[in-house]
């Protein structure tokens, strides 16, 4: 199993939302490496409320797209939207992102293990805990993926209609649909996007202050620890460790470096 050995910096700056993928299959193994490490993942109260589906059934593949592109489509025509504009829509974006895509993974949410109020304003924090959860979990997911050598991408538009998401997987009322990732061997090369200067979303102590640059242009990367190995505080691994727990706990470390969760 290939695996990228990158610096931190490289690493995060690396990934890509990936929307082409090649007419590969991804084993179930590399699937599991991935799941496995993305499960360490920050959450409230340490509930990990997240679940997921995985989809690698060419049939039930179609059986999605059928459904969802339906009730897209269904949106799309009370909005106006011509009907042949909108089947072409439904079928460059939802179709054939679902159908060509190696791996589909259905990342949900669920309140089981989040804690319980008698107020609506409470419960609905705790809701929106829940989904904090879920997405650290889907960006620990894509770095993980990204680790193993795979391209994915972050879908939300399975909140649009969880109830053809549930009738296809057999979901349980109490399971909500939160987010699509769509996964596989990249077959395109996205140009790095534009982000927002840090003056312009981050601010120091109150909002009227902005964050202005103190030190020089791309600093971090001249900072040591951003330019080690991504496989530094493995030192005092036994060298006798078996080589599949060796290599998780290389992986380990990288999604702990970079999301803050500790070492393992």
């Amino acid at each position: 199993m290939k695996v990228l050995l990158l610096d931190a910096v490289t690493f995060v700056k690396t990934r890509r939302s990936v929307r082409k993928f090649k007419p590969v299959k991804v084993s179930r193994e590399v699937v599991y490496s991935i799941l496995d490490l993305a499960r360490w993942a920050p959450s409230a109260h340490n509930a990990q409320p997240w679940r997921c589906i995985v989809i690698d059934d060419e049939n039930v593949k179609v059986k999605l797209a059928n459904e969802m592109g339906t009730a897209w489509l269904s949106d799309m025509l009370r909005d106006g939207v011509a009907k042949e504009k909108a089947e072409e829509i439904v079928k460059l974006e939802s179709w054939k992102r679902i159908t060509e895509s190696p791996v589909i993974i259905i990342v949900c949410l669920t309140m089981e293990n989040m804690h319980k109020y008698p107020d609506m304003r409470r419960q609905r924090a705790e809701y929106l805990m829940g989904v904090q959860s879920v997405a650290a979990y889907i960006q620990t997911l894509l770095l993980s993926a990204h680790y193993h050598g795979l391209g994915a991408c972050w879908v939300c538009a399975r909140l649009f209609c969880p109830s053809a998401v549930r009738k296809v997987l057999g979901l349980p009322r109490n399971v909500e649909p939160q987010a699509m990732i769509t996964m596989g061997y990249a077959d395109e090369k996205p140009t790095p996007p534009p982000r927002k200067e840090l003056n312009d979303i981050c601010f120091f102590n109150s909002w009227t202050e902005k964050l202005h640059r103190c030190c020089p242009h791309n600093s971090l990367q001249n900072l040591n620890f951003a330019r080690k190995p991504l496989t530094w505080g493995l030192r005092s691994i036994n060298s006798t460790m078996a080589p599949d727990i060796r290599t998780s706990m290389k992986a380990l470390t990288i999604i702990n470096a970079i999301t803050g969760c500790g070492t393992p």
